[in-house]
């Protein structure tokens, strides 16, 4: 830590330097002088033990915390602490103690016990222009709102989380005993059906893919070197904006996967045999063999045996991981 600061006043100029680095500076104005006398003999020692540096004073035994020996509340004065409104995360509520006894506390309870009466008055009340700069002076209870959480018209109380704490719809969730979709990545989303092979309602399809409703997925897989993002273009009339439907998830992968390959990304990838398999098989099933052969390689040969969507699952940072499977029954 530097040294103690030295102030040297001049006829003509004001410097103040560090004694550790001698490198002086040009000060724009004075520091402010120090408070008067009879402050110095108000403050109480640092440690509860020993007397005040003059001598005059010697500190009450330390209050503990409620909130335990190490809380820093536990040495601060109620005057330090902020008076908040009734929005105020600190405000008056009630908690449960260890025993089950339930007691009100008010906005310095819920910081630690106060210090004793004669410490408090001890020290002068702070100006307000002295007052913390770091403690905020009211704010909400709630955590902030994350900019992709659609909020509904109607309040819920899952509407202001984020991508993070969604939950995905039970039809594109991963099950490993047996799919809720049959989903062959080659084919379009028209040809899903459901695991006992009846096609799905366009009310269900219309549902949101994550609850609470997003404007937008990420999802990667660990077969492909890219992450694609799902914009949402379903409307409805509880929400106030677009949201990513299960129809909206289910034909962003068809159309991810539909992306032509590059002459270069296919040399970077390891598995050159087998994606040349995964192209000609794609050609062989499709109904235009011609066209598709004609269209060159796309990104779902570069699944090769794994063209079954086998579900999402939530990843790191918001992002969806895509499962695959080589047959209909996930492994």
């Amino acid at each position: 830590m530097p040294g103690r600061l030295h102030v040297r006043f001049a006829e003509h100029k004001n410097e103040y330097f560090f004694p550790k680095d001698y490198k002086r500076k040009r000060a724009t104005s004075l520091p402010p002088p120090p408070p008067p006398a009879q402050d110095y003999l108000q403050v109480p020692s640092k440690h509860a033990s020993h007397a005040s540096f003059d001598g005059a004073f010697r500190a009450p035994a330390h209050v503990p915390s409620s909130h335990g020996t190490h809380s820093p509340a536990s040495r601060i004065g109620s005057h330090l602490l902020p008076s908040h409104g009734t929005h105020s995360p600190h405000g008056s509520h009630s908690s449960s103690s260890p025993n089950g006894a339930h007691s009100s506390h008010t906005s310095s309870s819920s910081q630690g016990t106060p210090l004793s009466a004669s410490r408090t008055q001890a020290l002068p009340p702070p100006s307000p222009a002295q007052a913390p700069s770091h403690i905020p002076s009211s704010t909400s209870s709630y955590p902030p709102t994350p900019t992709r959480a659609l909020r509904p018209r109607r309040y819920s109380d899952s509407s202001r989380y984020g991508p993070a704490y969604a939950h995905i719809h039970p039809l594109l969730a991963r099950d490993k005993q047996l799919p809720p979709l049959r989903f062959d990545l080659r084919r379009r989303p028209r040809h899903i059906t459901d695991a006992h092979r009846h096609h799905l309602p366009s009310k269900l399809l219309a549902e949101p893919a994550t609850n609470p409703p997003v404007a937008a997925l990420t999802v990667a897989s660990s077969r492909l070197p890219w992450a694609f993002r799902i914009e949402g273009a379903t409307r409805s009339e509880r929400y106030d904006a677009a949201y990513v439907s299960v129809r909206d998830v289910l034909d962003g992968l068809y159309a991810a996967m539909r992306a032509p390959v590059g002459e270069r990304e296919y040399k970077a990838y390891a598995d050159r045999r087998g994606v040349r398999h995964a192209f000609a098989e794609r050609c062989r099933v499709s109904s235009r063999p011609a066209e598709e052969k004609a269209q060159g390689l796309r990104r779902v040969d570069l699944l090769t045996t794994r063209i079954w969507f086998a579900g999402l699952e939530r990843g790191d940072g918001g992002v969806w991981n895509l499962r695959l499977a080589e047959s209909e029954v996930a492994k």
